[in-house]
């Protein structure tokens, strides 16, 4: 943001002086200077641009590592989940079953 305000008031100084009613030299040096400030602007990009892209691969690489390390355990997760949830439907038909016979028992249906 403070960089594209900058170039704002870079890119807006030769107009502000000549509506001021300055000599061509101000103005000139005005030009000068929003010349100046656009190419620091562009070689400032340019730099950082490959950092920029550096820093995205070696992101993506992190990412791929994790997942290479966290897919095999979630696998892993996932099965026993599964085994438990059987395990626990196993018992809940027993907790049914036996809950039925004692119902039975204490109403005297049978």
């Amino acid at each position: 943001m403070n960089r594209q305000i900058g170039l704002g008031i870079a890119l807006s100084l030769p107009l502000a002086i000549t509506a001021w009613g300055c000599n061509g030299q101000q103005i000139e040096s005005g030009v000068k200077t929003t010349g100046t400030k656009l190419e620091q602007a562009g070689g400032a990009i340019k730099d950082a641009a490959p950092a920029a892209g550096k820093a995205v691969d070696k992101a993506g690489e992190k990412l791929k590592d994790l997942k290479d390390k966290v897919g095999p355990e979630i696998k892993d997760l996932e099965h026993k989940a599964g085994q438990l949830e059987q395990k626990a439907g196993e018992k809940l038909k027993s907790l049914e079953d036996k809950a039925k016979d004692f119902i039975n028992r204490e109403t005297g249906k049978n």
